[in-house]
This record gives structure tokens, sequence and C-alpha cells, in this order.
């Protein structure tokens, strides 16, 4: 059987009015079995200028992160097969730091507490507010970033946690 990987750029161009530029091309694994919803969710985040690749099933989003590591990842979790829970908690298995974001009709507190207990980052009620999705996708990858970096520049103030220093300015303190 032929996994088929869905790049969306471009079909949702009239949705998008007013987008940020990315200084960096952060590449998101969408997964979600609605071809619709996934459509629409990539060719945003394209237009927002992330690199957004859109698959349709877990099997497929493992085929895919074998060949190319994501940066954050977008999940259903009612899908066929695997399900968001089971993928979220396999993913945490093998990567504790990328970001891991539901996007679901799951309303329900339960849903919720399970999502996060298993370690993801941030959970969407649909149907999604594109705009607040990127919001929350700039958060996340943010917090991934400092949480990844040894290095911490605030204002002048430059702290290097791997090298134990504390400098401002030219001044090491």
């Amino acid at each position: 059987m032929m996994n088929t990987i869905y790049d969306f750029s471009g079909v949702y161009d009239k949705l998008v009015t007013d987008t940020k530029e990315v200084p960096v091309m952060f590449k998101i694994l969408v997964v979600d079995d609605d071809k619709d919803v996934n459509g629409s969710v990539c060719s945003y985040l394209s237009h927002c200028g992330y690199e957004a690749f859109g698959v349709l099933s877990v099997d497929e989003a493992y085929d895919y992160m074998y060949r190319k590591p994501s940066d954050l990842i977008i999940s259903d979790i009612m899908m066929p097969g695997i399900d968001g829970y089971e993928f979220a908690k396999s993913i945490r298995r093998a990567d504790k730091d990328v970001p891991i974001l539901f996007i679901t009709s799951r309303d329900d507190f339960a849903s919720k507490k399970r999502g996060y207990d298993i370690g993801i980052d941030d959970y969407m009620v649909k149907p999604l507010d594109l705009d607040e999705m990127v919001l929350r996708i700039e958060a996340l990858l943010r917090r991934a970033r400092i949480a990844g970096s040894k290095v911490l520049d605030i204002g002048s103030t430059h702290i290097d946690t791997e090298a134990r220093t504390v400098s401002t300015g030219e001044n090491e303190i």
C-alpha cells in the first residue's frame, strides 16, 4: 500500500488575509483524517510562513516522521486505527520535547485531561479559529526553543547555562 503525504499549499488562498512573517521555516506535521480540515490547516500554515505537511493517518505520520523530523505536531484525537492519544504516547516515548497540539471536536474535560496527562502541550476544539491556532503555535515553538537552548539573552544580559556564565554587554559577572 502506498502512503500519500498531502501538501495543500495554495488550496485555500482566499482564507488568508493578514499573515505574520515567520523568520525561520518551522516544519509542522498535521495528522487529521478529515481531508478538508487537514487541507485548510496546512494551507493556512503555509501562508503564514510554516512548512506544513498533512497526513491522514497515524501510520502515515510515522512513515513521514521517520524520513523528516518535525518541529511541531498537530493531531486530531478521533482517527481510525491508532487514535491521537496512542500517537501522542508514542511520540512522548521517542521525543519528550517536540510540541504537540491536539485539534479535536471533543470538548469535555476528561478528554482534555487525558491529553495533557499523556504529555500534549496544547488543546483546541473544532471548529478551529486559524488565527488563534497560529498564536498558539508561535507560543509553543517559542517555549520549545527556550527550553532546548542552553543560551538565553534578555536585553543586554547573556546567560550560558552550559558554560555557566552570565555577562552584561562585554562584562562577565
